[in-house]
């Protein structure tokens, strides 16, 4: 009867935090369009753009920087890495669109990673969480 009883008490606590680790999981990124206050490449309102991606696919942030005369549009958000994807995605690469150029900027080292400069890093925190939540089933 014990052991059943602890068993039953692990199965309510991961019930109960199992909402919350899987909002924890999902990513947040910056998200804003060119034009908004404070959406330039010097990012000036962090805060007032924290956002968290609308579901478990997204599993990067992006920064778009479009050049433009006197000041560069700058977009941000949250961004899907296709699972077939060859090699690394991470960093800021330079592309033309019907002859416009663009840098997309792509981030995997954690939440809110968008916000001026690009840099690689794991998923350690996540896999972590999820060891220690499979030792309490």
């Amino acid at each position: 009867m014990k052991h059943s009883l602890s068993t039953l008490s692990s199965f309510f606590v991961v019930c109960l935090l199992l909402p919350h680790i899987l909002l924890a999981a999902r990513r947040r990124c910056y998200e804003c369009e060119a034009g908004d206050a404070g959406c330039r490449d010097q990012y000036t309102r962090p805060l007032a753009h924290d956002m968290t991606c609308d579901d478990l696919s997204f599993n990067a942030c992006v920064k778009y920087i479009y050049p433009k005369a006197g000041q560069n549009d700058v977009t941000r958000g949250c961004y899907k890495i296709a699972p077939d994807t060859v090699g690394d995605p991470t960093g800021c690469n330079t592309y033309k669109d019907g002859g416009r150029k663009y840098t997309k900027c792509v981030c995997t080292d954690g939440d809110l990673c968008n916000v001026s400069t690009v840099t690689k890093a794991s998923l350690g925190t996540m896999l972590v969480t999820l060891a220690l939540l499979s030792s309490l089933c």
